[in-house]
C-alpha cells in the first residue's frame, strides 16, 4: 500500500481545493513512501532522484566547489597585480584610486583585512574564492526565483570554465567584476 506524505495540518497539498483542503494546487511532487515510515533524509533523496536534473546541477556545484578550493589550496603565494591590491588597500580612498581597476576592490581587501581574515597570502585568496563561489550562488539564486529549475547552463559553461576560476579567484576584480555581472 502506498501513503502520501501530508501536511503538518493534515491536508493535502495534492487534492482539489475543497472545504477539508483550503490549500490550493501546487506543483511540487508527492513523495511517496511505503507502509512503514522512512526517515527524513530517506525522503530527501528520493525527492531528488525524482529530480535528475536537480541532481545533475547539485553534483557539478559540488564539482565547482572542489575546483575552486582546489585551486586554494595550490595557488601559492600571491602574485604582483594581487600584492599591488593589498598595497593600495592599505591607502586612504584617494590613493586606493590609482590603480586601473575601481576601489571597490581594494576597499573589500581593507575590510577583509580590518576584520582579522587578511593577516597572511592563505586569508586574502580566501575572499576572492569566497567571491568566485558567490557566482555559482547568484545561479541558483536568479535561477530559483525566475523559473524554479536548476541551472544547468549556466553552471556548467561558466561555473566550470577554469578560466573563470583561474582569474575569478584571484585576488584582483575580475571575479568581482563577473559576480555584479551575474548579478
Amino acid at each position: 500500500t502506498r501513503n502520501y506524505l501530508w501536511l503538518a495540518d493534515g491536508k493535502n497539498p495534492h487534492l482539489p481545493n475543497t472545504f477539508n483542503n483550503q490549500h490550493p494546487k501546487r506543483h511540487d511532487p508527492i513523495i511517496e513512501t511505503t507502509s512503514h515510515e522512512t526517515s527524513l533524509p530517506v525522503q530527501k533523496l528520493k525527492f531528488i532522484l525524482k529530480q535528475p536534473e536537480r541532481a545533475l546541477a547539485l553534483f557539478i556545484t559540488l564539482v565547482i566547489v572542489w575546483l575552486h578550493f582546489f585551486f586554494l589550496f595550490h595557488a601559492g603565494g600571491l602574485w604582483r597585480d594581487e600584492v599591488n591590491v593589498v598595497n593600495l588597500s592599505t591607502r586612504s580612498l584617494p590613493g586606493m584610486t590609482e590603480d586601473s581597476f575601481p576601489v571597490l576592490m581594494p576597499l573589500l581587501v581593507h575590510g577583509w583585512s580590518s576584520i582579522g581574515f587578511g593577516s597572511n597570502d592563505f586569508g586574502l585568496r580566501l575572499l576572492a574564492t569566497l567571491i568566485g563561489l558567490a557566482i555559482p550562488a547568484v545561479f541558483w539564486a536568479a535561477s530559483w526565483t525566475a523559473r524554479r529549475s536548476p541551472p544547468l547552463i549556466g553552471l556548467t559553461l561558466f561555473g566550470l570554465n577554469s578560466t573563470v576560476i583561474f582569474w575569478g579567484d584571484s585576488l584582483r576584480a575580475y571575479g568581482l567584476g563577473s559576480l555584479l555581472a551575474a548579478l
